[in-house]
Parts: structure tokens; sequence; C-alpha cells
């Protein structure tokens, strides 16, 4: 597959990361380090930090797994987002977002962790034969929990045929039968949607259930707020550009399994809702008042914060097209590669 999105190729080469396969190291850094450049020169412009992210290996007594990580600082984004998840609610947050509570944004964090770590590869086995030097194995098939949770991801931007309810139920079974039913995680798992929101209408995108803000748009509101004390209690040389690099990578990362706006009227609309995922009608309309739609091309960095100026364009895409799409960017879907996930609610 060839996707013709920036958003497409990021999704493929994230996915590409956990997948049983040879391909070296190098190969899947090289593909998602120029998937993010490509999706945050139109999502960020020059405020990305996401350069200072990188696919690399880490080693464990039971073998070694590839993700995604700080280049300089050698921490795996997870492990980040696992100290960040209990900090206060920003204060720009808040602004963008007026209806977020201290819950949801923990949320989004938690959740925000339990993607990368799907995105992980399993741990590969390591042969150290007497008199040689260790050699590793290609990488192994993911576990059934991991491949659950990745094609529930994926799902959100490649199955048309599934409804918004089904799109949601699928997720929060995966997520905890991946990350396991803590208090956390099962208080987490009640809080994400998958909806079509916005005006005009949006494609399906992570969302929190409640308020129906996009995730995506929680976290690009994070863009240049200090780094929280509770991350630099863990990790004290943590720089503002590298904490920025996280936030950047991981709004991507949501972007990236949000359905593709529609590029063309007559393109398939998301399926309605189910019962209790009411569409949202108060995410704000990137209309201007004569009526007309802001393209992004009309956008450009002012004298306000980053988090700004990305939310702009952010919303500015989602809007700017007159019928929301959930078709695949190549012009089909993947569902043949999905296995059918049970559409029953979770167990909690």
């Amino acid at each position: 597959m060839n996707p013709s999105s920036p958003r497409g190729r990021l999704r493929d080469a994230l996915l590409r990361v956990g997948e049983r396969g040879d391909a070296t190291e190098a190969d899947l850094r090289a593909a998602v380090t120029t998937a993010l450049r490509e999706l945050a020169s139109e999502a960020l412009g020059e405020q990305s930090r996401i350069d200072l992210v990188t696919v690399g290996s880490e080693d464990h007594p039971w073998g070694r797994s590839l993700g995604l990580r700080l280049a300089d600082y050698d921490v795996e984004l997870p492990d980040v987002l696992l100290y960040a998840d209990q900090s206060d609610l920003p204060p720009q947050v808040q602004e963008s977002c007026p209806t977020l509570s201290q819950e949801e944004w923990e949320a989004v964090l938690l959740v925000s962790k339990l993607i990368f770590m799907g995105l992980q590869s399993e741990a590969e086995p390591v042969r150290d034969d007497a008199g040689q030097q260790p050699q590793v194995t290609p990488r192994p098939p993911r576990s059934v929990a991991r491949e659950r949770f990745c094609q529930a991801l994926a799902a959100i931007s490649e199955r048309p045929d599934l409804r918004q309810d089904e799109l949601t139920a699928q997720l929060r079974t995966a997520l905890l039968n991946f990350a396991s039913e803590t208090p956390d995680n099962k208080d987490a798992a009640q809080r994400i949607a998958v909806l079509c929101t916005g005006e005009p209408q949006q494609g399906p995108r992570l969302c929190l259930s409640r308020s129906g803000v996009a995730f995506a748009k929680v976290v690009l509101s994070a863009g240049g707020c200090p780094v929280p004390s509770c991350v630099l209690e863990e990790f004290p040389d943590l720089t503002q550009d590298e904490w920025d690099a996280v936030i950047h990578v991981t709004a991507l990362t949501l972007m990236a399994f949000e359905a593709e706006p529609a590029r063309e009227v007559g393109q398939r609309p998301c399926r309605v809702d189910g019962p209790g995922l009411a569409k949202d009608s108060r995410q704000p309309s990137m209309a201007d008042p004569s009526g007309r739609a802001r393209r992004v091309s009309d956008l450009q960095p002012g004298p306000h914060s980053e988090s700004s100026w990305a939310l702009d364009v952010y919303e500015a895409e989602g809007s700017r097209h007159t019928t929301s799409g959930c078709l695949h960017p190549s012009g089909g879907n993947r569902s043949e590669h999905f296995l059918r996930l049970p559409s029953s609610s979770s167990t909690f």
C-alpha cells in the first residue's frame, strides 16, 4: 500500500515498527522520521521539535524492543508520559478546551502512553552463543492483544463499514485487553469514544466521550507548556525542547489514526452514531464571518502562542471540506487485514 496523504504514510510507518519482519532498525527509523517530518511541516510548521525523537531500541533481560524515544535523552516516549499523566491541567490547555476536566487531561495522556506502547515491537529474543557476538533474530509477530489494539486504532480511519459505537466498543475492549483492567485504565477507557465531530462534520477520530473534544486537539493545545514538575522529578535533565518534542509527536501520532478529511464532495460519510454517542455539535467552526471555510493556507503564525497556531491549522484542516470522509487515503481500505473484533461492550 502507498497511502497518498501524510497521515496515512505516518500511520503505516508507525504500524510497521511492531510488525513481524526483517526490516532493519535503520530502515524503520528512516520511514517514521520522514513521515513525521512531512506531517509536522503541514501541522506544526517551524515550531516542530520532532527531530529530537527517533525510533530506537531498548534492551531488557528478556530481549530488545523497538519504539519511539528521545534521541539524546535515551528514554522511551511512553516512559515520559507515564510520569506526565498525573500532571495538573495546564492553563493554556484549559483555555483552548474550556470543558476539559483534570480527569480527562490525565486520561488523554494515559491513553496516548498506551498507544505508544501498543505500537512498539514485541521484545526480540537474543541468542548469546558461546564465543560469538549476540545475534538478534527477526522481529517476532505481535501478541494477540497488541495486534488487536493496533487493529482497533487503525480501524478508526480504515473501516468505513463500522459505526462509531462499534469502533468505540472495539477500541475500549482492545485497550483493556492489551493494558490490563486496572482502575486507571478502566476509567480512561470509559472516557474515550470514536466520534465524527466538527462543522462541517469531520471524519472519525479519537475523542473524549463526554465533551467530544478530539485527543489530538487537547495535546496540540499543550505545545509550549512548561515541563511538568512530576516529569522533571524523574527526568531532571529533560529540556523544554525535548518536552515539546514529546507533545508534538504525541499529537501527530493521534492525527495519524484519525480519518482523512474528505477531499471531494460525495465521498462516503461516517456511519451514524449508536446509542449514547450523539454527534457533538459544540466543536468550533472554522468559517469566517462571510461563511467561507478558512483554508490552511490562510493561516500564518502570529504573535499568539505556537499551540494556538497549530490548533488553527488542525481545525481548519478538518473544516475546509464539505463532507467528512472515512475512505482509506489510497481509495480503498485495509479491512481484509483486520480481525473482526467483538462489538459487545467491555467487561467493566
